[in-house]
């Protein structure tokens, strides 16, 4: 990577853009450096920055906030993060807003939010600056939104922990989850509905939107099993409605289950975000993912291939206009109304793509056809949102016991605000023995350590050749009780997601799978 040549004077080019939310004002693209940056939405909740560069790779950026109770010169809030160098062609498509500029890489749309108890004062100063902090661009907050909300995306997640013997067989209850672990970017409150043994509808209320993505993860310490229903999830008016079904993997019968749920309407186009749901799954050759529930910032249409002489086996191509290269984690959900289910076996790229290779089984371990949602992501939390802190892990030695080590680089990111850290996997006993995954700097409070908003969320699934199914055990803050402090260990603090697995008897067994984390951040 070359130095940057600094600009003493930062030159203002007047490029006039098109963004792709008309809410969002014109700007000026700025220069202090060798990159070109400029601030669309500088507001009460936040501001959202793109970034073009010469130089090839990521480029760190910060930013400051006045207090304008304090002296001048004071500042309530500081953050810095990178914004991913996404490689371009350089063509009049992808480079349309920047015909001034022959830039090499670009970063549209990322955002950073000052959180509910930060919002700085309308008229503060903020400034803004890219690699070094010698040289900046000042801009004034002012009290906009973004049509009316909060952020640019349509976005929640919730928590079903109501336990099964709390509910009334058969009989309708309305239940709204715990705020701490539910998110709704509305700012409206989510609530779960159960209408028979083992049937559940989320109601997201202010998400109604066409196609979008769903995912779900089971909850708990003993072998249960919940999935998108067939009916998966549809907009009444403004009220985003998710059927999720949950059985036990003994009987394969409905049983009432705790899950968590998460719906996203699209994706930021900062980093990689693609989803999909496959739900011609009987079909012969290559064909498009269902094009009104499908999503990649990164290219062209996705893309599933399924051999019938292979039952249960998908191939799920994510085309990518810019640089390929191995990272990034995958989320797999079964769609449908029995008890079977879907696993990763394989991730990574391929040629000019990112491609998925997914195995669907019955209950009882048999391949099988199946319906199923999926949502790849790189630096990016599972529903989307910039705006979001997040994590995430691919853990594929599942017969490691050795304390704390660190999964592969490629497939492993921590982020929280301007802190990031790695995954690390806590020591285990037997090979059946649950994992404890240590998300760093996924804390709440107010500390250092603590950067969260909220309880957040954690998706999980089974990733390899076989017919094991995982669930999240628990999480929540801690990583010192479990690794203590060794000499010369920097002690480790977080969040600790626990994973537990299960064979298809529903007995507990070693599997390797991936997991996502995603919260508020402050």
């Amino acid at each position: 990577m070359r130095p940057h040549r600094l600009v003493t004077l930062a030159i203002t080019i007047a490029v006039t853009i098109t963004l792709a939310n008309p809410g969002l004002a014109p700007a000026m693209w700025t220069s202090v450096s060798e990159d070109m940056f400029q601030t669309e939405h500088v507001c009460r909740d936040g501001l959202t920055i793109d970034l073009a560069s010469t130089l090839d790779g990521p480029r760190s950026v910060h930013v400051w906030v006045a207090d304008q109770s304090n002296p001048p010169g004071q500042w309530f809030f500081h953050t810095s993060f990178l914004i991913p160098a996404h490689l371009t062609t350089n063509n009049t498509q992808q480079m349309r807003d920047m015909t001034l500029f022959s830039a090499k890489s670009l970063g549209r749309l990322n955002k950073v939010i000052w959180g509910p108890l930060r919002n700085p004062a309308v008229g503060s100063q903020i400034r803004v600056a890219v690699e070094s902090t010698d040289t900046f661009y000042t801009r004034t907050v002012e009290s906009c939104s973004v049509n009316g909300r909060r952020d640019l995306f349509t976005t929640g997640y919730v928590w079903q922990h109501r336990e099964p013997w709390t509910w009334p067989a058969a009989v309708p209850y309305p239940f709204t989850p715990d705020q701490y672990w539910s998110y709704n970017s509305t700012g409206q409150a989510n609530s779960i509905t159960r209408t028979g043994r083992g049937v559940y509808t989320v109601q997201f209320p202010g998400l109604g939107s066409p196609g979008g993505n769903a995912q779900v993860t089971t909850y708990g310490t003993t072998p249960s099993f919940c999935k998108i229903a067939s009916t998966r999830w549809a907009s009444a008016g403004s009220l985003l409605r998710l059927n999720v079904r949950c059985f036990d993997p003994g009987t394969g019968g409905p049983a009432d289950g705790e899950f968590l749920a998460s719906y996203t309407s699209g994706g930021g186009t900062a980093n990689t975000y693609a989803f999909a749901l496959v739900d011609q799954p009987s079909g012969d050759g290559r064909s498009p993912a269902n094009p009104s529930y499908q999503y990649n910032n990164r290219g062209g249409p996705i893309m599933v291939d399924h051999s019938p002489k292979v039952p249960g086996r998908y191939t799920v191509t994510i085309p990518t206009i810019y640089a390929v290269s191995p990272g990034g984690t995958a989320k797999v959900t079964a769609v449908g109304d029995t008890a079977a289910d879907c696993r990763l076996v394989w991730f990574g790229p391929a040629q000019a793509s990112q491609i998925a290779v997914v195995q669907c089984y019955t209950g009882t371990g048999q391949a099988a056809d199946q319906q199923f949602t999926i949502a790849y992501m790189d630096h990016m939390n599972v529903i989307g949102d910039n705006m979001m802190s997040y994590a995430y892990a691919l853990v594929d030695e599942p017969w490691r016991q050795d304390r704390g080590y660190t999964t592969n680089p490629a497939y492993q990111f921590s982020r929280a605000m301007d802190r990031t850290g790695s995954v690390r996997i806590g020591a285990r006993d037997y090979d059946d023995s649950p994992f404890d995954v240590l998300l760093p700097y996924q804390r709440g409070g107010f500390s250092p350590q603590g950067q969260s908003w909220d309880g957040g969320t954690v998706h999980v699934t089974a990733y390899g050749n076989g017919t094991t199914r995982c669930q999240l055990g628990g999480w929540s803050d801690g990583g010192d009780e479990i690794w203590g402090s060794m000499p010369g260990e920097v002690p480790q603090v977080g969040r600790v997601a626990t994973v537990i697995c299960f064979d298809a008897k529903g007995a507990r067994a070693g599997s390797a799978f991936t997991l996502q984390y995603t919260g508020q951040i402050q």
